[in-house]
């Protein structure tokens, strides 16, 4: 797939394009070869279209203005925050940042995310924000093994019957949650030899 034209005209890309590259994993199962195409198309934007200010955050030219890049990834969100959750919940925290970040980035980063545990959807959004390209990798393994994995006998089942604990005298239990269901799922992809 060729990539498409820089904009003109200083305007960065055409909200239209911005729109076109959300719609492609609209839809609760993305295919892995949409996800592909997805981040491909992203990574030429931020590489044409967006800048790193003095914040150490990526802002996208959209139009002529500048918007963070978290906020314009994703049309809906919600679609997808139970999976990338579930999968970050499994990584170290310094899985996210990636070897050649300076020190200055590193602590600007560590700033703006350390109040969120790893599998909070504002962790998240700051690894976009920070390390776009890192978290296009997370999309691209993430994916392909939901999709692949739910599909196998047994799985469904077995997800709806982790025990689930919400007590809100304790902290952390919904990345304990989350851990749980991942683990049910990554069980189930190993069983069928699916590759991180």
């Amino acid at each position: 797939m060729q990539a498409p034209p820089k904009s003109d005209n200083g305007i960065g890309v055409r909200f239209s394009e911005i729109s076109d590259i959300q719609k492609i994993i609209n839809g609760a199962k993305p295919k892995p070869s949409e996800i592909r195409q997805f981040t491909q198309r992203w990574r030429y934007q931020v590489t044409n279209n967006a800048i790193r200010r003095d914040d150490g955050r990526f802002y996208l030219k959209i139009d002529g203005s500048y918007k963070l890049l978290s906020e314009v990834l994703f049309n809906d969100e919600k679609q997808h925050k139970f999976q990338i959750q579930c999968y970050m919940a499994t990584l170290q925290r310094s899985s996210f940042i990636p070897d050649d970040a300076n020190d200055k980035l590193r602590v600007s980063f560590g700033e703006a995310s350390d109040e969120f545990a790893s599998s909070d959807w504002s962790f998240a959004k700051e690894v976009i924000n920070y390390f776009p390209y890192t978290f296009f990798t997370i999309l691209e393994g993430v994916f392909p093994l939901i999709a692949s994995s739910v599909k196998s006998a047994g799985v469904v089942p077995r997800i709806l019957n982790v025990e689930i604990v919400f007590d809100l005298r304790q902290r952390n239990t919904a990345p304990q949650n989350l851990q749980k269901v991942y683990k049910v799922i990554e069980e189930q992809a190993h069983k069928r030899g699916i590759g991180r």
